[in-house]
Formats: structure tokens, sequence, C-alpha cells
């Protein structure tokens, strides 16, 4: 408490009436933070004995669990910004770094959303009673704090940091859900202060944010209203969400993608994971399963496949995209009639190029006549050549896939077969990436 109380007599002192050792070392003990928060004169006046203390760059926000909430003080401590964004970050728990400050306020918000494991702790190094005295509640609220750190945990808990140049501020109650803030037109004029490219903020606060705006003509700052009357954290964010995961680089390795797809279906953005899916992990999944086909047969072009449309296109396609034959022969009923144009979709999104192979289908008008017409398959009309033929065993019920085998297989044919994990979230089902595997017998 001893040192609290000399560290809020500096800081109440205005600036130019502190000893200069007094003042080096407050910004040693703020440490990262310095920049962030210490007023611009005392800033200068280290720098005359100091290097350079730096801007704030929200740039170090782009990790895992880190977020920054937005601060206006009563103007009550001179060396401090009257405005200011606080880098913290979230890190499981026990591996805190030693000595490392834990911030009390993210222990309500882990308890409210229900998240264990982790703890809140100063992005950076800084002094734990400069930590202490920021945290107090005398000194200044943190209830608009809630949204940026609750965000953070969602980060942590997914893995993957916030979108760069996103901030938010929003307040929170277990019992009326998102509420609004104050001081919201100079939190607004601190983000574009910062760079920030997006504010989160609830939806009530956005006029007089938009005013805010208005009056700097040339701000390319987006406010993303955040909606009220839901008491659920986690489904007032899930409009923005798509937009703050970070899409992993090009060549990334296979569990960053793992974690991207899984972040964005836990926070209902079902289409754009599965957008991703197709563009960014289909083209390597089947790069990989066509080098393990070569591998296990030696076949680069069958003159052939069989496949069914299912309710699982993408094995279908990875089929097709593994053996590549002349063409394909792609079976379905009417209910499945919008997958096998999927299935067509999915290959062409490919680029076989000359590798691409004809498709042909035949739709039946459902199972019972499905079953019939893969009865009526003639092989001979199937095949131009002796070569073998490769039926999909993948796809359908057992008994459409029994019955096609029995129908158009011989001694020598090759059947295919694609697995893969499932993540089931919100009523919908999706392909873990890159959990697909390719498995080949000679009939």
């Amino acid at each position: 408490m001893g040192e609290r109380c000399r560290l809020h007599a500096v800081l109440t002192a205005p600036a130019e009436a502190v000893p200069e050792l007094e003042l080096l070392t407050v910004v040693d003990q703020f440490g990262d933070w310095a920049s962030w928060v210490l007023a611009e004169d005392v800033l200068q006046r280290a720098e005359k004995v100091f290097c350079s203390v730096g801007r704030p760059d929200l740039d170090v926000l782009q990790q895992p669990g880190a977020c920054a909430p937005l601060f206006v003080t009563d103007g009550s401590t001179p060396c401090l910004r009257r405005t200011f964004a606080l880098p913290l970050r979230w890190v499981p728990e026990g591996k805190e770094a030693r000595g490392g400050a834990r911030v009390p306020f993210g222990d309500r918000v882990a308890r409210i959303l229900g998240i264990t494991g982790w703890v809140l702790r100063p992005l950076g190094r800084v002094a734990p009673e400069v930590v202490d005295f920021l945290c107090a509640e005398d000194f200044t609220s943190w209830d608009s704090a809630w949204v940026p750190i609750a965000i953070g945990l969602l980060s942590a808990e997914g893995g993957w940091p916030v979108r760069a140049g996103v901030l938010s501020t929003g307040a929170w109650s277990a019992e009326a859900g998102l509420g609004p803030v104050g001081y919201v037109q100079e939190k607004v004029r601190l983000a574009m202060e910062l760079g920030a490219r997006q504010l989160l903020l609830p939806r009530l606060n956005c006029e007089e944010a938009q005013r805010v705006l208005r009056s700097n003509g040339g701000s390319t700052l987006e406010l993303v209203p955040l909606r009220h009357g839901c008491v659920r954290f986690r489904e007032v964010v899930s409009p923005v969400f798509g937009q703050l995961p970070v899409p992993p680089a090009v060549g990334c390795n296979e569990q960053d993608q793992v974690d991207y797809v899984k972040a964005l279906v836990n926070y209902g953005q079902l289409r754009r994971a599965a957008q991703y899916y197709r563009e960014a992990v289909m083209p390597r999944v089947a790069s990989r399963l066509r080098h393990e086909w070569l591998e296990a047969t030696g076949i680069a072009t069958p003159d052939m496949l069989v496949t069914i449309a299912s309710a699982s296109p993408v094995a279908a396609c990875y089929s097709i995209s593994a053996c590549r034959p002349r063409s394909v022969l792609l079976l379905h009923d009417r209910s499945m009639a919008r997958k096998a144009e999927e299935i067509q979709q999915m290959v062409d999104m490919l680029d076989l190029g000359s590798e691409r192979p004809r498709i042909q289908t035949i739709a039946a008008s459902d199972r019972d006549d499905l079953l019939r017409r893969i009865r009526q398959l003639e092989r001979p009309s199937l095949l131009s050549t002796d070569g073998p033929l490769v039926v999909d065993l993948t796809p359908g019920t057992k008994e459409m896939t029994l019955e096609l085998v029995l129908s158009v297989a011989q001694k020598g044919d090759l059947g295919i077969y694609i697995a893969h994990k499932v993540y089931s979230s919100q009523g919908a089902q999706f392909v873990v990436p890159h959990s697909e595997t390719l498995r080949v017998w000679r009939l």
C-alpha cells in the first residue's frame, strides 16, 4: 500500500513539479505501458535522459488473448493521459510470468462467461504496483472494459488473435446483458488517435459516436454496433466474430487452419467457415490425397469412377480429385440433387485443368428408384477399355454401396474410401480440416 500511495502522489502532481529521478522511476515502473498511459509531457521529459519510449502500436494486440480496453480519467492525474488504452492478455492459469500482476476484473468476466483456466495480466513488462493502482475502483471504472476483455478471453480460448486494428467498449451485466457506456466521444477520438480500423460498441452509443466521426470528416474508423436485449454474450458478438479471427497466412501449418475453422463455427459464422474450408483447405487436402492415390495404385488416370451423391459432397469430390478418372458417373435421387451440383462445383473450384473428368449424372426420383437404377447398370456401357473401374465406397447407404459393387465391379477393380472426422456445432456438421484420409482396395 505504501508503494501505491507513493505512486499516487507522483501521478496526481503536475509533471513539471515531479523531480526528474522520480519521474524516470515511474516511467520504468510503467514499463511497456508507459507509451500507452503516461502523459506526453512526462514522456518528453523522460526521453531527454532516457532513450525513446516509443508510441502505442495496435499490432502488439495481434496475438491470442490480447485486448486493450479504453479508459477516460477524471483529470485528477496530470501525469497520465486523459484517455488511454490498456494492453492486456489472457494467459493459461499457472503459466503467468513470475511476479506478474493479476488484473482482478478478469476474474469477474471469466466467471460470468463460465470459462476457467485463464488469468488476465498486463501485456508486457509492468510493475505490480502500477497494475494495482490502475485497477483500483476508486481511480477509474472498469465497467466499460467488459466487452474487450471478454472478447480477449474468447480469443484465448479459441486460439486465434483478433483482427488488427479492432478496438471495443461496452458494459455488461448477467441480468441485463450488454449496456451502453459513458465518455463515448472521448473513446471514439482515442480509437482514431490510435489508428484503429473498427470500434465495436453498444448500438445505443452509435448515434453519439457517429456525430464525432462526422465532425472528423477524414476519419476511416468504422463503427460496429453490438445489439442489446440478449444476456448471452457469445450471441451478442457472433455477427462480428466472422470479421475478428485472422485467417491464417498462406502456407501456414495445418493446425492453424483447424483452429480457424473451429473458431468461426463456434461463433456462428457457418457460411464463412464453409467458404474458407473450400477455398483454403480443400486444395491442400486434395493435393495430399492425390499423392497418396498415386503411391497406392500407380494409376494416374483410371477410365471411370462411379459415385453416389450424399449428404457429404466433400468426400465424393476428394475421391474424384484423388484418382482423376477420365469420366465420372454420379448417381443421386431427388433429395440429393443439390449435393450433386455441389460436387461438380467443388471439382471445378479445384481447377484440375486438363485432368478434370467428364461428369455424367443419373437422377432418380427417390431412394428405391436409385437402387433400381444401380441394379440396371451394365459394365460394358460404362467402360470403353479393359482397365479397372473405380467404385467410390464412401457415400450412400450400406445397401447402396453393396448394390453398386455387386452390379458393376469385377475382380481387379478398385474401391476408394475417404474418411474424415466431423465437428458438430449449432445443428450443422463440418469436416475437421486435415482429418481426411484415403484408403484403396483392389476388389
